[in-house]
């Protein structure tokens, strides 16, 4: 994950990467007029500073119409912040007095929180995609489609790194082409499972295993 801290005091960012290098590998410093500069970079995490100017606030509420997906952290020195910052939908707000505590206390909240979803890039855009909401995933030459209740995403990627993200024991390979959310099966019929509606071939070598399992659900 892409992560950035904004903050106009150079010693105070570079003690709060200290911290959070701890948990992300790609940490950047950036300037309140060079964060402004860089609204359509996307990063995935902000870590900013409320008293700064513009305000850690000013600054979340650009990027919420750029990246609505972005997950804001603020650091403050002035815990009644809190309650105006609220409006910005904030994951989390670090005091900068007890910065090691509360960050962990916000990184076990985050690992909870994003566990059960996918980030992909597409169309030049990182969209987290919650797992319960795929039913099945299709892959052809390279281009990935995820298929959901209310639209599909596609992107380009590979089989073996996607199977890497999906949990075992909510997803199964059926196919070359097909991996199917365990929870969204309908129903099958011969060498087929039914999903959305649509008829998924599965293949010989997957048959016994997708057999056994959907014998083990409906009985």
């Amino acid at each position: 994950m892409k992560v950035v801290i904004v903050d106009d005091s150079r010693k105070e960012a570079k003690q709060a990467a200290q911290y959070i290098n701890q948990y992300f590998e790609d940490v950047m410093i950036l300037k309140p007029k060079e964060i402004t500069s860089k609204f359509y970079q996307n990063y995935d995490v902000y870590f900013l500073d409320l008293e700064m100017k513009p305000s850690g606030q000013d600054i979340a509420r650009e990027l919420k119409r750029v990246h609505p997906q972005a997950i804001f952290m603020f650091m403050t020195h002035h815990q009644s912040y809190i309650f105006n910052t609220q409006v910005y939908n904030p994951f989390y707000l670090i005091r900068k007095s007890h910065f090691e505590d509360d960050l962990k206390i916000a990184m076990d909240m985050f690992k909870a929180e994003t566990a059960h979803f996918l980030t992909v890039i597409s169309q030049k855009q990182k969209i987290m995609v919650d797992m319960n909401d795929i039913h099945y995933i299709e892959v052809y030459g390279g281009k990935i489609t995820i298929h959901m209740e209310e639209k599909d995403i596609s992107y380009w990627g590979t089989f073996k790194e996607l199977m890497k993200e999906l949990p075992s024991e909510k997803f199964m390979r059926i196919h070359q082409s097909y991996i199917i959310n365990k929870d969204h099966i309908q129903g099958m019929y011969r060498t087929q499972l039914i999903m959305m509606g649509q008829y998924i071939p599965i293949s010989r070598k997957c048959i016994k295993e997708v057999r056994e399992y959907f014998n083990r659900i409906v009985s």
